[in-house]
């Protein structure tokens, strides 16, 4: 007899950004954060060898969460509530490694990684060749391991704080954190933090809607207005600021109370360059 197979769906959860942390809420553990940094290697790419998750809290030095925040805070643009955000004693920093030589110059894996030279001219200004394979393999493949990291902690209650932005100072990352590294030269991706109560959240909760036409199924279009004026504090960007109460979204903040809780990176730039170690790696 043929065997039935039943589909079981997982619940769909709607997943915000966490830009303020209840200090009732908790990170997850050390056991939970591996569990949901392991689902990102559920799946193949070439570009993993040259990707690496950093944990700073497992160095044992309470006071570098801290300084972590201290840095996004100096040299990125990105708002948040800084206060309660550094009550998290865990993050992962997806990283962008230099392979070693013989791996670099491999005629066939050589299309798919990024040189370490090439990595310090992207930190010193020069632009990243988009279409190249390193673009399409190492940063869609850092991208597709976020999200399923991200999905897998949903599913389990947490929500996420990111900073994306820490790529746009990868130069000042290596300045300031270079001794974590041997002063071997490494690109910061992205940070994550996980927190299971949020006090605010940012989202655009109308951008969440899809309408089906046929067998197209997109976003709805009159969300994406950049003139409306209840996106509080986010200038002209479709993103709102919303308080949360015990897993809710409420109200959207006041301009006062965004005004309050929220602090603004000032994106500065260090003129020093970093004094890399050409010839370490990682792993040695």
């Amino acid at each position: 007899m043929k065997e039935v197979t039943t589909l079981t769906l997982m619940t769909q959860n709607n997943m915000y950004f966490c830009a303020a942390q209840n200090p009732a809420g908790r990170a997850p553990t050390q056991e939970e954060f591996e569990h949901f940094l392991h689902a990102r290697t559920k799946h193949s790419s070439k570009a993993r060898a040259q990707i690496a998750i950093w944990q700073p809290h497992l160095l044992g030095d309470d006071k570098l969460i801290p300084l972590l925040w201290k840095f996004i805070k100096r040299y990125t643009f990105t708002k948040v509530n800084y206060s309660t955000l550094q009550l998290n004693p865990r993050q992962a920093w997806w990283m962008i490694i230099p392979v070693d030589h013989e791996l670099e110059n491999h005629p066939h894996w050589c299309n798919h990684i990024i040189p370490r030279q090439k990595m310090i001219d992207y930190m010193l200004g020069a632009p990243i060749e988009w279409g190249s394979a390193f673009q399409l393999d190492t940063l869609l493949t850092l991208n597709n391991e976020f999200g399923r990291v991200t999905t897998v902690a949903g599913q389990h209650g947490f929500s996420t704080t990111c900073s994306n932005q820490v790529v746009l100072a990868a130069k000042e990352f290596n300045l300031i954190f270079g001794k974590y590294f041997n002063h071997v030269p490494v690109i910061p991706y992205m940070m994550l933090q996980l927190w299971n109560k949020p006090s605010i959240v940012r989202s655009t909760i109308a951008g969440r809607q899809t309408t089906n036409n046929g067998a197209m199924t997109f976003y709805n279009q009159e969300v994406f207005d950049y003139h409306r004026t209840d996106n509080v504090g986010i200038a002209n960007r479709v993103q709102q600021a919303h308080w949360m109460e015990d897993g809710e979204i409420t109200r959207i903040l006041t301009k006062e109370e965004y005004a309050e809780h929220f602090e603004f990176g000032e994106y500065q730039k260090m003129p020093e360059t970093p004094n890399w170690n050409m010839d370490g790696v990682l792993w040695k």
